[in-house]
């Protein structure tokens, strides 16, 4: 089958939190099929990661990656690019494709005035818009922009709270499909949500072995997680429940999807995540065909790359996966590998775990934080 992608990642980059290192992101993802990624805030590191592994000093997938993440002001986090005007809105998209970037990244904070200027200059150079809805844009007027990807399902949620009208999630989901916006659903995000008895139930799981004990431990002590009652966790779960229902109406009124994970959040372990998320598609009513769609064939579609990647042809990249068992059958075969094609070169599964192993041992004398 192709390689897989997820079309939700963070890599590192100076002056963020992350404790994870970039190539111990690409051996994750790699270990696990994942040869294509997109990345989701943008920064020169990525840039330099990404010619690292072109240039094959890095085992790594393939990068696409947006620019700085655009936001008005007060910005929602440290580090983003704060855009206030029309005229500097203009110049972060231009400094966008100027440096090499695949797309703008907008934000929750932005005016209507300063997202619309975001939206015609990167359509004038050619550039994708992917991001969240901002907040004072809403939901109609990012489909009315044609905004090429929104993450999260962001945006639906809280309009229907608004708007309860029999029809309306018929009438979004329809906006949606018409103005061709892809949404990446991250659902595996919002599973990281959690009380602290299943906290310490996900840190169990095998996958944790492989990221760093800091790591480990931060999700652990979570303090914006600790602090929530019983009430706002039940509000949380309640919404899962609207989400995935709002999900199964996306897909059902044909609506296109990405398989994405948002990690290096809360408990979401590079790669690995990626199977998690392929389980959640099949719960959300996807069959294990459309699931792998997503995640293969879907995101080279959405990234206009289907030329290059993402389906089993002649003449295009070789990123594929070798399986014991079919995944059509049960979407979990996927994780069941003989090895991996890395743009050509054959990695087994043995060569593959040993590489996780090493990266497990390298944590062995690293304290927690």
């Amino acid at each position: 089958m192709p390689g897989l992608a997820d079309m939700h990642v963070h890599f590192n980059i100076r002056g963020s939190a992350g404790l994870l290192k970039n190539e111990e992101f690409a051996t994750l993802f790699i270990a696990n099929g994942v040869t294509t990624v997109r990345n989701m805030w943008g920064h020169p590191d990525i840039l330099a990661f990404r010619r690292s592994i072109e240039q094959g000093n890095v085992i790594g997938p393939q990068i696409y990656t947006t620019g700085p993440l655009t936001d008005g002001n007060p910005p929602v986090r440290p580090l983003s690019r704060v855009v206030e005007t029309v005229s500097q809105a203009t110049d972060a998209v231009t400094s966008d494709k100027r440096e090499g970037y695949d797309a703008v990244k907008v934000y929750n904070k932005l005016s209507p005035e300063v997202y619309q200027a975001i939206v015609s200059t990167a359509r004038t150079l050619g550039l994708p818009v992917w991001g969240h809805v901002p907040e004072r844009v809403g939901i109609e007027g990012v489909l009315a922009a044609r905004q090429d990807s929104i993450e999260h399902v962001a945006g639906y949620l809280e309009t229907l709270d608004r708007d309860g009208s029999p029809g309306k999630v018929s009438e979004l989901v329809s906006a949606t499909r018409s103005a061709g916006t892809w949404n990446c659903l991250t659902l595996v995000f919002y599973q990281g949500a959690v009380p602290a008895d299943v906290a310490s139930r996900l840190l169990s799981k095998p996958s944790m072995r492989f990221v760093p004990p800091a790591v480990r431990d931060g999700w652990k002590n979570n303090r914006q997680l600790a602090s929530l009652t019983a009430y706002q966790f039940g509000r949380l779960r309640l919404y899962d429940q609207k989400r995935m229902e709002f999900v199964r109406a996306l897909h059902q009124g044909g609506a296109k999807v990405l398989l994405g994970t948002d990690t290096p959040n809360q408990f979401i372990v590079p790669g690995f995540a990626v199977h998690e998320e392929l389980r959640n598609l099949v719960n959300a009513g996807f069959t294990p065909y459309e699931a792998i769609d997503a995640a293969t064939r879907g995101a080279a579609q959405f990234l206009k790359r289907e030329d290059q990647w993402g389906t089993i042809a002649v003449g295009l990249r070789a990123d594929l996966i070798l399986l014991h068992a079919n995944p059509l059958e049960d979407v979990g075969n996927v994780n069941r590998r003989a090895g991996v094609m890395l743009r050509g070169r054959w990695l087994p599964e043995e060569e593959l775990q040993g590489l996780l192993e090493r990266l497990a041992a390298s944590y062995a004398h690293l304290p927690a934080k």
